[in-house]
């Protein structure tokens, strides 16, 4: 009997680097979106954090992928 397994992005964020604090953590369901940056910058949009230092993401495949220089959010606003 196979079991359903859910694939997601871990995705842990630093507001500053180095830090002793812990990290914010979330998992974003792969279906959903189609990279590890995009998981991390919907974990800041949600978060509603504008930018951090340090990045890192587990991928499905149990691979890595980190920002060491930080990522910014820009949100675009769309005149109606």
């Amino acid at each position: 009997m196979q079991k359903n397994v859910v694939y997601d992005y871990d995705v842990a964020l630093w507001r500053y680097w180095p830090s002793s604090d812990f990290p914010i953590v979330a998992s974003v369901r792969a279906s959903a979106v189609p990279s590890a940056l995009v998981a991390a910058l919907r974990v800041m949009a949600k978060r509603r954090i504008r930018h951090v230092s340090y990045v890192a993401v587990r991928c499905p495949d149990g691979t890595f992928q980190r920002w060491e220089n930080g990522l910014t959010l820009h949100e675009e606003v769309v005149a109606s």
